[in-house]
């Protein structure tokens, strides 16, 4: 009896320890599956403040209309967020998974920071399969933009200790759509980025995490 009841136990103790392996490895592979910047933040517990710029058409369309319609400036600016981000205060690893969540982490901060420098009108935009970030600003001309790109690269750097790469294109001197206005800026980040490293890392004046 005493043998019957170890072995009992003993089955007892593996099929437990099978169902948590089962359970461990259903959880990684949802986790892996996970496709958009979206799902993998709110499970972080971060919001993005950027729009997916898919389902923002509208947006986009009423923005342009009224430039159009009122003879306004807008100005489309640009950034890239792609490649392996590593900023400091952020542990590099191996680990494909792990650099994911690094990026996603540093795309919803570089979003937030952005954000709260822009005004309530403009629109915060996120181009997740080619990582960037766009943003639609509306009264900022040609003139006017590279001082907001300026002021925004203060702000990252400050923030973050990221320098990032930019384009811009305004309305109506680089283009009368927002198709337009994307292939200027595009070009312009392009030449930019041409040879060299889009994200430079330098020391931030604050934690790159907060407290």
């Amino acid at each position: 009896a005493f043998h019957v009841n170890n072995a009992w136990g003993l089955l007892i103790e593996m099929l437990s320890l099978g169902w948590l392996v089962f359970i461990a490895h259903r959880l990684s592979n949802e986790l892996m599956n996970v496709e958009t910047v979206e799902n993998i933040t709110q499970i972080m517990g971060m919001e993005n403040p950027a729009m997916d710029i898919e389902s923002a058409q509208n947006q986009i369309h009423a923005e342009f209309t009224r430039s159009r319609h009122y003879e306004r400036p807008l100005s489309l600016v640009i950034y890239d967020i792609s490649g392996q981000i590593v900023p400091q205060g952020i542990n590099a690893s191996d680990d494909d998974f792990h650099n994911l969540l690094v990026n996603c982490f540093t795309q919803t901060r570089v979003s937030q920071v952005v954000a709260k420098e822009l005004r309530a009108m403009d629109l915060v935009l996120a181009d997740r399969d080619q990582q960037r970030l766009l943003l639609v600003c509306p009264e900022i001309d040609r003139q006017a933009a590279p001082q907001l790109i300026e002021h925004l690269d203060g702000a990252l750097q400050r923030e973050l200790g990221l320098q990032l790469s930019s384009g811009s294109a305004s309305f109506p001197d680089d283009g009368l759509t927002f198709d337009g206005l994307w292939y200027q800026a595009k070009k312009s980040l392009d030449q930019k980025n041409a040879g060299v490293n889009p994200i430079k890392v330098v020391k931030p004046e604050r934690q790159f995490i907060n407290q």
